[in-house]
């Protein structure tokens, strides 16, 4: 039914340059596997993604070009420490959403979209995406999802910038930002559009200085930032975390 089906391959590298032409489900690209080097994913103009199980291991880079469709149903595309997604003005979406590329499963209006599990930045990994757009996603992009209690893998460094986010559960998350005594790394965003509703953020208080009158003043530590420095305490005043 597919132009080009390619399930659980080892590293995905030689999958690629790549052109397909038809209805939209006969210009559908069906792949799973590891990107063990690197992987280019080529625009809508060649072939459209479908993407199942696709992890970018340690050292490897996939690289997403201008016009690309990335569609995924049940599945993930999972960025492991040390590994990198870089994308420029692609689209990343369900496979029911018919709106880009068409319709890609060919049941014409019998389905609408669900919710994919979306790009996971884990701890260590590199994800830099700009211009683009990430929608119908349980988290658009879940940035270090895991928790390591010895804190010797770094914070994935995640730059989303310029880019649209919508009909997501969650449209980004950070985990364990602030959690203990250790600060992470909060994901740049500026510029994107993005519901505040759906970014994870900490809640923190101002507490006032010892025999001073004064309410404590709640502030917002964002898990990301929009080009704007996180809330501060006035000077002289002690900043306390209300979470774990």
């Amino acid at each position: 039914d597919y132009p080009l089906e390619v399930y659980g391959a080892g590293d995905l590298t030689a999958v690629g340059s790549n052109t397909t032409t038809g209805t939209p489900k006969q210009r559908v690209f069906r792949i799973s596997g590891t990107v063990a080097t690197t992987w280019t994913v080529g625009p809508a103009s060649s072939g459209i993604y479908e993407l199942g199980f696709v992890e970018v291991a340690s050292g490897a880079t996939m690289t997403v070009t201008p016009g690309a469709i990335i569609k995924i149903g049940v599945g993930n595309l999972d960025v492991m420490d040390g590994g990198t997604l870089q994308a420029t003005s692609a689209t990343f979406t369900e496979q029911g959403d018919d709106s880009a590329g068409g319709d890609t499963n060919g049941d014409g209006t019998a389905s609408e979209p669900g919710l994919w599990s979306g790009i996971r930045a884990e701890l260590g990994s590199t994800v830099t995406i700009s211009s683009s757009t990430v929608t119908y996603a349980a988290v658009g992009v879940d940035a270090n999802p895991g928790f390591e209690v010895n804190l010797l893998t770094p914070w994935a460094d995640v730059s989303v910038t310029g880019s649209t986010f919508a009909n997501n559960a969650w449209d980004i998350r950070n985990g364990p930002k602030d959690w203990l005594d250790h600060v992470g790394k909060a994901v740049d965003a500026s510029g994107s559009v993005v519901n505040p509703a759906l970014v994870s953020s900490h809640a923190h208080v101002c507490v006032a200085p010892p025999d001073t009158p004064l309410p404590d003043v709640p502030i917002i530590i964002w898990d990301v930032t929009f080009g704007l420095p996180d809330g501060k305490c006035p000077p002289g005043w002690t900043e306390v975390k209300t979470h774990p």
